[in-house]
């Protein structure tokens, strides 16, 4: 589901393992892209993950 593929991109994140968690957040990304094609979530809101999501994942690599 959408929140376990979110949920798993923070766990890898927060383990410093930074190779799996620029594959979750591939996935991550494009599961919210298609959720938000189907209008399941708002496109914006879609948006928004992943901004904060990329955002969270940039600044985990920096400070490593």
């Amino acid at each position: 589901s959408l929140k376990a593929v979110i949920k798993n991109f923070y766990k890898a994140l927060a383990a410093k393992d930074f190779d799996t968690a620029k594959e979750k957040l591939t996935l991550a990304e494009k599961k919210l892209m298609q959720a938000a094609a189907k209008n399941t979530i708002h496109k914006n809101a879609a948006s928004r993950k992943v901004s904060r999501m990329t955002k969270a994942y940039n600044k985990a690599k920096a400070e490593a």
